[in-house]
């Protein structure tokens, strides 16, 4: 059997507040700490903005792109897009990989979740997760639902019911599938 340890290294401002990178080590052979992964966040104000993850290459002794992502967020600090991207080591570039888009409603609750993969150099749909809540802003129902390209449409496919108690804890959980 093989056991596998890990480290993290963590970088923070001096707040403590943001994360600027994480470097995560195994231990090799019993003997030593070798790099393994490399996380680096940007931040605008307190929200982050891009997230690059590289993989060490022990043969070149060096970092090597692996993902990245991008968020943005409205005027009320809520995220609304986060782009996915991977390292194409082909063309030494970035290549569109997923998005997921939110809307929220006024408590800042999110209301849905569409996303998107990159097919054809175009963002197409995939799945929508849709939400709704009750009268104290306590999630009620959840509907998850697949992109049909042929209709142009939504499908359902699952849907989650939630009851909470009187002291608005969770007191029971209903899923729902849809049939064709």
């Amino acid at each position: 059997s093989v056991a596998l340890f890990v480290c993290l290294l963590l970088s923070l401002n001096s707040m403590g507040q943001k994360v600027y990178s994480v470097l995560t080590e195994t231990w090799v052979n019993n003997s030593t700490w070798q790099n393994s992964i490399l996380e680096i966040n940007s931040y605008t104000g307190n929200n982050l903005t891009n997230s690059i993850s590289q993989n060490w290459v022990v043969s070149l002794n060096a970092w090597e792109n692996n993902s990245q992502s991008f968020y943005v967020y409205d005027t009320s600090a809520n995220l609304t897009q986060s782009t996915s991207q991977l390292w194409d080591k082909g063309t030494n570039s970035w290549v569109n990989s997923d998005r997921l888009t939110f809307t929220y409603n006024a408590a800042k609750k999110v209301l849905t979740t569409v996303s998107e993969t990159w097919t054809n150099s175009n963002w197409v749909n995939s799945t929508k997760i849709t939400n709704t809540y009750d009268f104290y802003a306590y999630l009620a129902t959840t509907v998850y639902q697949t992109w049909v390209p042929l209709s142009g449409t939504w499908k359902n496919s699952l849907q989650f019911l939630f009851t909470n108690n009187l002291h608005v804890t969770l007191s029971k959980e209903i899923i729902q599938l849809w049939e064709s």
